[in-house]
Order: structure tokens, then C-alpha cells, then sequence
């Protein structure tokens, strides 16, 4: 009886909408980042001011990766790294090492009535990286 019930009803997947916003651009000081979950993806200021989105997907096999700002002696300037495989990307996602065959996705950012948004289907190059307030 219940798979009769379950029949009736659509099997839908819930897919979240490729854009979230993160807030006004006040929320990140200067070299800073944030993380959001549901999208995995970081959002950074540099030391300029200037904004960035990049995905935090591994290239690899899809991992998690991890943003790791305090310098080691190999890579003074952090490191955003994959504690599953070992890639190592720079802070703007480039691959540094490891099995990772390409650097990470960048996201288009914008600023929309003073809130930064976030266009996760919109991958974008490096000419195209930054957004200057």
C-alpha cells in the first residue's frame, strides 16, 4: 500500500539557484575570506580591496579543499589545499601541485543595491577575476 502512495508523488530533486548573495562588501575587511557551504565556494578580499569567488571543488575527484592562509615555508603567501589527495592551489586557485588537473573554477561577482552576489553559473577568466569598489 505505501509504494502505491509513493507512486503518486514526483520524485523531485531540489536544485538551489546558481546565485546567493553574501551580504554588503563592509562584512570582508581587507585579506579576508568567507566560506559558504551550501555553494562551496570562497569569497576573498585581497589586500586591495578587490573582491573574488572560487569555487572550493577540487578538480581532482571533487573534494572539499581547504583555505589555508598561514604560510609555510614552501608557500609563504597560503595555500588553499585538498586534504583528501593533496593538491595545492595558490590563493587564487591556480594548481601549485598534486594530482589536480586544472586550477580551480573563479565565479563572477558583482555588486547589485550595495550586497555582493555571486554567479556560480558564470565561470569566468582570469582578465575578468577581480571586482574594484
Amino acid at each position: 500500500m505505501g509504494a502505491t502512495y509513493k507512486f503518486l508523488w514526483p520524485n523531485v530533486l531540489k536544485e538551489i539557484p546558481p546565485t546567493f548573495q553574501i551580504g554588503s562588501p563592509e562584512l570582508l575587511q581587507p585579506n579576508s575570506t568567507i566560506f559558504n557551504e551550501e555553494y562551496k565556494v570562497f569569497v576573498v578580499r585581497n589586500d586591495q580591496g578587490q573582491f573574488y569567488a572560487i569555487s572550493a571543488v577540487c578538480t581532482h575527484l571533487g573534494c572539499t579543499v581547504n583555505w589555508r592562509p598561514v604560510p609555510d615555508p614552501n608557500f609563504p603567501e597560503g595555500v588553499i589545499s585538498c586534504p583528501c589527495h593533496g593538491s595545492i592551489y595558490n590563493k587564487f586557485g591556480t594548481v601549485l601541485s598534486g594530482p589536480a588537473p586544472r586550477s580551480l573554477d573563479r565565479y563572477d561577482i558583482k555588486l547589485k543595491n550595495n550586497i555582493l552576489v555571486v554567479d556560480t553559473a558564470k565561470i569566468i577568466n582570469a582578465d575578468e577575476e577581480f571586482l574594484t569598489i
